[in-house]
């Protein structure tokens, strides 16, 4: 997660990528990845899916090994709008702001 967005530089808004599997597929870019855009000073968020096809998956010898992602996940967001709320809300300050938006998307 950045708290700021690094393709644009606005401060306004943290930008979230993920994919499946560890993380080290992100950032070692093997893997597609979701990109999440989040207002931090209101409510918008941006999703752009992108298609994972593969995951990096932890070995149980240690490393990271390739895994092919079922078809019909393939396309599927990896990350729900409360879990996006919950992810900026714990890497920014302005908790409180965040754990009212948490609560609207939870119920």
């Amino acid at each position: 997660m950045f708290t700021a967005n690094p393709v644009n530089g606005d401060r306004r808004q943290a930008l979230i990528s993920s994919t499946w599997g560890c993380g080290e597929g992100l950032v070692s870019g093997v893997c597609n990845a979701d990109e999440i855009t989040v207002g931090l000073y209101d409510n918008s968020i941006n999703t752009q899916t992108a298609d994972k096809d593969i995951a990096l998956r932890q070995c149980p010898d240690g490393g990271c090994g390739v895994s092919i992602v079922a078809a019909g996940v393939v396309a599927g967001g990896t990350l729900a709008v409360c879990r996006t709320f919950i992810i900026v809300c714990r890497g920014d300050c302005r908790v409180g702001l965040y754990v009212r938006r948490v609560a609207q998307f939870t119920g």
